[in-house]
């Protein structure tokens, strides 16, 4: 069952809490100084009711010794009765000696007005002294200490109202304060949730105005703490959400320009089509219509595998793999088209370079470098397929001696739709590079491109 209202705020949660653990751990603290205080008025009575019985004890015993048990009860008697008058009164000191049989000899001060037997254990011997509370008819207990001496028993007693009140005025103090400290830590609870919620209402504030103008940043203390380490990863969240939606924004361009030039193209054919339905004459634009709809098709197909590889490889379909015969494979379906080209094949291949992935999209990223490779060489050019690796990494470079590119060009050919090298008639999607890299990434990997003007590339 909930205690507070659903949509209670986090300040409020964390002030209660605050503010229950230091009242819990402050009540603990004041039961525990409240015990030992009252153990300690406990021992002061026993102490004061120690001191009284020995006093009394050593100077009957000696009179004893010295003069015998009647002058030694007389003395005791006499000295009772003094110590009665000469205590505090609130301490209401009573003496009380009974004989061998346990029959009252004479009792002075609180005792001498009440018959309390002694203890039966006392009179057989069974103990050696008896401190106990007995009640003598007054508000407060009595305690009392008794055990055998010449002659007979020594009682004395004093009263607990004295230590009673005392340890009554220790608990009420604690009492009191409770309230007090109910407020104090209520208050202290506050503050520390304030101060420890400041830096999430910043956060929170410049969330708010990221979601309204899409600019700035999660701002950071710079402690490291883990308020600082939630503001990094938001940041780094919203850096991948502003590239994800500029990258989106690049490609709906990219792609409302590529299929816009098709288009105007079929409808260009279209309408000569028209024209010649009168002549009969209608084949060769049939043709280019049907040369564009199939480029379309390629752009879209190649559109859909790109989505399809940025989801990364299902779970279940990754299989240990030879890159180096996966290279050897793709090499043997090119090798026929480079030589009819003119260009320079070659294979430099480690043996068994071992790979975690699924072989299509794998042999699909090798053609795609490759085929780039033939498209671009002229005759006379040389392409290259190297595989190396060791037992933690595969690499694959294709190597061509083509025309090179712009270095600056390096990382945006990857970019859909983007061609950095003149193209010199030669068609593509501009998707092939971006699908390679996805591939590569799916797989754990990347690819990257080293390339120089008239000096080739190597992927």
């Amino acid at each position: 069952m909930a205690i507070l209202p659903a949509r209670t705020s986090i300040g409020v949660k964390l002030a209660l809490r605050y503010g229950l653990t230091l009242l819990a751990a402050l009540s603990l603290f004041a039961l525990g100084v409240g015990s030992l205080v009252e153990e300690r008025i406990n021992s002061e009575a026993q102490l004061a009711l120690r001191v009284q019985f020995a006093d009394l004890v050593d100077g009957y015993e000696a009179a004893a010794t010295a003069q015998g048990l009647p002058m030694a009860r007389e003395w005791l008697h006499e000295r009772a009765t003094q110590r009665v008058a000469a205590n505090e009164r609130t301490l209401e000191l009573g003496v009380e000696f009974r004989d061998v049989r346990g029959e009252r000899v004479f009792a002075s001060g609180s005792l001498a007005s009440v018959e309390v037997p002694i203890d039966r254990r006392i009179i057989r011997g069974e103990r050696a002294e008896l401190l106990r509370a007995i009640n003598v008819g007054r508000p407060y207990a009595f305690l009392s200490l008794s055990a055998p001496v010449s002659g007979g028993f020594l009682r004395v007693a004093v009263s607990t109202q004295r230590f009673a009140r005392n340890a009554s005025d220790v608990r009420s103090i604690f009492l009191w304060s409770i309230p007090v400290l109910l407020v104090i830590s209520g208050l202290a609870g506050w503050a520390l949730s304030r101060s420890a919620l400041a830096p999430i209402a910043a956060i929170t504030e410049a969330a708010r105005e990221i979601g309204e103008n899409a600019e700035g940043w999660i701002p950071t203390t710079g402690s490291g703490d883990e308020l600082d380490q939630l503001a990094d990863t938001l940041n780094e969240m919203v850096a991948g959400i502003r590239e994800s939606v500029e990258r989106t924004r690049r490609f709906s361009a990219n792609a409302a320009h590529e299929l816009r030039s098709p288009l105007g193209r079929i409808h260009h054919h279209l309408d000569q089509l028209d024209g010649a339905r009168a002549t009969g004459a209608g084949e060769a634009e049939a043709a280019g219509i049907r040369t564009e709809v199939t480029l379309m098709n390629d752009r879209i197909e190649s559109l859909l595998r790109l989505a399809r590889f940025e989801q990364g490889l299902p779970d279940g379909q990754a299989t240990a793999l030879d890159l180096a015969e996966i290279a050897q494979d793709v090499g043997s379906f090119f090798e026929a088209e480079a030589e009819a080209g003119g260009i320079h094949f070659e294979m430099e291949t480690e043996p068994l370079v071992m790979v975690f992935g699924d072989r299509s999209w794998l042999v699909s990223a090798v053609s795609n470098l490759v085929s780039n490779a033939i498209k671009y060489a002229s005759r006379g050019d040389r392409v290259t397929i190297r595989v190396m690796g060791d037992a933690t990494s595969a690499r694959l470079d294709v190597v061509d001696t083509g025309p090179g590119m712009d270095p600056n060009a390096a990382e945006t050919v990857f970019e859909r739709f983007e061609r950095a090298t003149a193209d010199h008639g030669i068609r593509g999607s501009g998707l092939g590079l971006a699908i390679t890299r996805e591939i590569a990434r799916a797989h754990g990997g990347d690819v990257s491109l080293s390339t120089m003007l008239s000096h080739g590339s190597t992927f």
